[in-house]
């Protein structure tokens, strides 16, 4: 009951840490990189999700795209992604959960799942930025931007990208309401 109105004072000290972490990363690695990673919180059919297919399949072969999706559900542009090369990864399946150690295991006496579980569902804004995070630092190769698409793909996407160390970030709203 306590903790759910901490989410966001979290993430807000989540995001005052990583912007600490900018000057002191910078001096560690240099950019320039071709590596492009898109946040978006899910593919399915809309002009955001369009806009984000055009992209690589009118890109530069010099540049690797691959899609972070946080929602899982829709899929509709998956297919002309997978046309394009394009590496989708949904941060929700069971694969990027084992690769992150979320894999589900059998339960025993000190396992400390029940309490994760808590923690989880009380602080969602939070939990799935540092799984993101996670995540972005497990890819290989790593990426040198990432690009966030969507109010919620940019908050959680921009944090998570700097907990990661990725130097270049690019966050973006497309609406068409007033």
């Amino acid at each position: 009951r306590w903790l759910p109105p901490l989410d966001q004072p979290i993430a807000v000290g989540l995001a005052w840490f990583a912007q600490v972490q900018i000057p002191l990363r910078s001096l560690r690695r240099s950019h320039g990189g071709n590596e492009v990673v898109h946040i978006i919180p899910h593919i399915g059919i809309g002009g955001v999700q369009k806009h984000l297919v055009l992209i690589p399949k009118n890109r530069s072969r010099a540049y690797n795209h691959r899609v972070v999706v946080l929602r899982s559900g829709d899929r509709f542009f998956a297919p002309e992604l997978n046309e394009c090369g394009v590496g989708i990864y949904y941060l929700d399946s069971d694969e990027v959960r084992s690769a992150l150690g979320l894999s589900s295991r059998k339960q025993s006496r000190s396992d400390p799942r029940p309490l994760l579980k808590v923690v989880t569902s009380s602080l969602p804004f939070c939990c799935e930025t540092i799984k993101l995070s996670l995540f972005l630092r497990r890819l290989n190769p790593r990426p040198d931007l990432v690009h966030c698409w969507l109010l919620y793909a940019n908050l959680a996407g921009s944090i998570a990208a700097r907990l990661a160390g990725v130097q270049l970030v690019v966050t973006s709203v497309r609406n068409m309401q007033s």
